[in-house]
């Protein structure tokens, strides 16, 4: 972890958080910090199922990682998104869900997966009928991984495209952030913390969203393939100047805050690859543990 401070005595540690980790917040987010919003909006969705269903499995497919949580328990997440194709990850994905035999009625996808959903649908789809876009390659394997692991499912995706306030499909919420900010891991605890994934990073205080900005990190940071060390200093930097600002629009801000900017995406995979490559023993002991 790495750490700066601001004039206003902000503190910034960085930190790439982990894939279980991430899993496992954002199932404490989904069932425990936000039951009642996510048990609402399935309603609103039309689900025979509710959110305390085991019939019901949920998929965070984002740009490059997918995290997959139940009622059960279950949580656990692959390097697979629709903006990366990883037949690795997808096989462990199929390998996982075979091995749990659960029997799902239902697969509900969200998250960035909602962007290929076309325009005018407002609510739900069937997987099968999302659109194909070279801006999304990573959907379409993971369709047919998802056919092959689970045929008997309905697989539904939501739609993410945005109204002009908000969504024009209620989400439901698994910000790993909200799970955070509630001190679900004692040792990341913080005032504020920044989101920061694939194509943009958001900020919460106490729980709650107060800004967000576009900065995609999977484009300014990995795009040689290798984690660029340098450039993320430098967009560290942007992002406590916008923070610092955002902050001094904010009512009852203490005048040091503990501000945690948290990584996920590609960048974290990168990072983590670098680090399994410099260290073998500690690599093979990170996948004993996925």
């Amino acid at each position: 972890m790495s750490a700066t401070l601001t004039a206003t005595q902000h503190s910034f540690p960085h930190i790439f958080l982990s894939p279980e980790a991430e899993a496992d917040l954002e199932r404490s987010t989904l069932f425990e910090a936000k039951r009642d919003h996510n048990q609402k909006t399935l309603l609103e969705y039309g689900l025979h199922l509710g959110l305390n269903s085991k019939r019901l499995l949920i998929l965070s497919v984002g740009s490059s990682s997918t995290q997959a949580y139940d009622a059960s328990g279950l949580s656990f997440s692959v390097h697979a998104g629709t903006k990366v194709c990883s037949q690795e990850a997808l096989r462990k994905l199929e390998e996982k869900l075979k091995a749990e035999a659960r029997d799902y009625d239902c697969v509900l996808l969200i998250n960035s997966i909602g962007y290929a959903v076309k325009p005018e649908i407002t609510h739900l789809v069937d997987l099968k009928d999302v659109e194909e876009t070279r801006e999304l390659p990573g959907v379409p394997p993971l369709r047919a991984s998802l056919e092959r692991a689970l045929p008997k499912a309905e697989k539904k995706v939501v739609s993410r495209h945005k109204a002009s306030k908000g969504y024009r499909c209620s989400q439901l919420i698994n910000d790993f952030s909200v799970a955070l900010a509630e001190g679900v891991l004692a040792e990341y605890t913080a005032d504020v913390i920044v989101d920061w994934g694939g194509a943009s990073f958001k900020v919460f205080l106490k729980g709650q969203k107060i800004g967000s900005e576009r900065m995609d990190a999977n484009e300014l940071l990995c795009s040689s393939g290798k984690l660029d060390n340098k450039r993320l200093q430098e967009l560290m930097h942007q992002i406590e100047t916008k923070v610092t600002k955002l902050l001094e629009e904010q009512e009852d801000v203490p005048a040091a805050c503990k501000v945690l900017i948290v990584q996920t995406g590609q960048a974290r995979e990168l990072h983590y690859r670098n680090q399994d490559a410099s260290n073998p023993q500690v690599g093979e002991k990170r996948k004993l543990q996925e």
